[in-house]
C-alpha cells in the first residue's frame, strides 16, 4: 500500500505542476470531465472519489474501480485512499477539498454497491451524477485513459483556482450601514455558496467586537470552523465562540442556521451542547428572520436561564449584524468590510467572489477616484 501510495502522489504532483497540452478528450467526455469541475466547490465529495477513483485506476490498472468497497467483490476501498492521499493531496494544492472526513463516506457515495451506471445513490444535480458515473463508465468499460481524464480535471482545478486567487476585491468603505446590508443580504441570496457566507459575516462582525468592546477583554476569539465541519471535531459548541483567556472555557457562542425557521427543539439541541458548560451567552442565528413557537421559545429561554444561568438569544442573521455594524465604531466599520472581504477573497469561490464585485463595482470606482 506504501509504494502504492507514494506512486500515486508523484503522479497526482506531477500533474499539477505539468505546463504540457493535453490530448483532447471525445466531445461527451469533456463535458462529463468539466461539470465535475464547475461543481467541485459545491460537490467536494464527488470530486474527492473522482479523483480517488481515478488514480487507483493509474497505480492499479486491474483493479475494477467501480467496485469501490472492500467487502465488495474484489473491491478495494476507496475511503482509506481517499483519506490517506487524495483528500490531503486537494488540501495541500487549495482545490476544493472535504475539511474533515472522506467524500466516500458522504450519504450520496457510500451505498454498499457499484459506481455503474445503475448507481441509485442520491447524487445531486443529476447531470452531476451522470458526470460522475460515465466516467468510471468510461474508464472501466470503455478502457478511455484514466491519466489523461484525470490530468483534464487537475488542469480544470489550477485553472478555476488560479483564476479566483488573482481577484482583488471591492471593499465598499463608503456605502452607509443600510446599503452595505442591502447588498451583503442580496450578494448571500444570489450565491452558490450562500449557507457559508453568514458565518463569514458574523465571524467578522465578532472580530471587531472583540477588540472594540472592554466586555470582550478577558476573551479571545476562537479560530472560523471549517464549514460543514461537525462541532464534536473542533471543540466548539457552535460556529462561532469566545472563550476565557485564562482557562479556555467558552464563554459566548453564536450558532448559525441558513433558511432554518427557528423553533423550540432547535433551542433544545443547542442547550444540549453547553448545559455542562459556563456558557453566558448563546446566540442562536437564522436567515431566516421568521421565529416559529415565539411564545414556546421566550418560554424555554427563561427555563435555561434560571437552571443554567446563561442567556439564550434567538435573533435573524441580518438583524443581528444591522445593531453591531451600528454599535461600532467607524473604524470598526472598516474593520469589518476588510475582514468580510478577505474572507470571501479566501473560503470562496470564483463566482462567488464576481458576485460580490459586480454588486460593488460603483463603490471600487468611487474609492479610485
Amino acid at each position: 500500500m506504501t509504494n502504492e501510495l507514494d506512486k500515486a502522489k508523484e503522479i497526482l504532483d506531477s500533474l499539477v505542476e505539468s505546463e504540457q497540452d493535453l490530448p483532447s478528450l471525445p466531445s461527451k467526455l469533456e463535458g462529463w470531465v468539466t461539470t465535475v469541475v464547475e461543481y467541485s466547490e459545491l460537490r467536494k465529495a464527488v470530486l474527492a472519489v473522482v479523483i480517488t477513483l481515478l488514480i487507483k485506476k493509474v497505480v492499479s490498472p486491474k483493479q475494477d474501480i467501480r467496485q469501490h468497497q472492500a467487502k465488495l467483490n474484489k473491491g478495494f476501498s476507496a475511503r482509506v485512499l481517499d483519506t490517506n492521499l487524495v483528500t490531503p493531496f486537494l488540501t495541500a494544492n487549495n482545490f476544493p477539498n472535504m475539511k474533515s472526513g472522506s467524500g466516500a463516506l458522504t450519504r450520496s457515495l457510500e451505498e454498499s454497491r457499484p459506481f455503474d451506471l445503475k448507481y441509485t445513490g442520491s447524487i445531486n444535480p443529476i447531470h452531476l451524477k451522470e458526470a460522475f458515473l460515465n466516467i468510471i463508465d468510461q474508464v472501466q468499460v470503455k478502457k478511455e485513459d484514466p491519466k489523461i481524464i484525470l490530468a483534464h480535471i487537475i488542469k480544470g482545478l489550477v485553472i478555476s483556482r488560479d483564476k479566483s486567487a488573482n481577484i482583488s476585491l471591492a471593499k465598499p468603505y463608503k456605502y452607509p450601514i443600510k446599503d452595505l446590508l442591502v447588498n451583503i443580504k442580496k450578494h448571500i441570496e444570489i450565491c452558490d455558496q450562500a449557507s457559508r457566507l453568514p458565518h463569514l459575516a458574523i465571524y467578522a462582525i465578532y472580530g471587531v467586537l472583540v477588540n472594540e468592546m472592554t466586555r470582550y477583554k478577558k476573551y479571545y476569539l476562537c479560530e472560523l470552523r471549517a464549514h460543514q465541519a461537525p462541532d464534536k471535531n473542533n471543540m466548539l459548541l457552535g460556529d462561532i465562540q469566545i472563550n476565557d483567556i485564562d482557562n479556555h472555557l467558552p464563554f459566548e457562542v453564536v450558532e448559525i442556521k441558513y433558511n432554518i425557521k427557528l423553533n423550540v427543539g432547535i433551542v433544545d439541541a443547542c442547550y444540549d451542547k453547553f448545559k455542562n458548560l459556563p456558557v453566558k451567552n448563546y446566540y442562536l442565528l437564522s436567515t431566516c428572520e421568521d421565529i416559529e413557537e415565539n411564545e414556546k421559545i421566550s418560554d424555554r429561554i427563561i427555563q435555561i436561564y434560571n437552571n443554567h444561568g446563561c442567556q439564550v438569544v434567538v435573533n435573524g442573521v441580518f438583524t443581528t449584524l444591522k445593531y453591531y455594524l451600528r454599535l461600532i465604531s467607524e473604524a470598526g466599520k472598516v474593520s469589518f468590510i476588510d475582514s468580510y472581504v478577505g474572507l470571501i477573497e479566501k473560503e470562496c469561490n470564483y463566482e462567488t467572489k464576481m458576485a460580490w464585485e459586480d454588486l460593488f463595482n460603483e463603490s471600487k470606482k468611487k474609492d479610485i477616484d
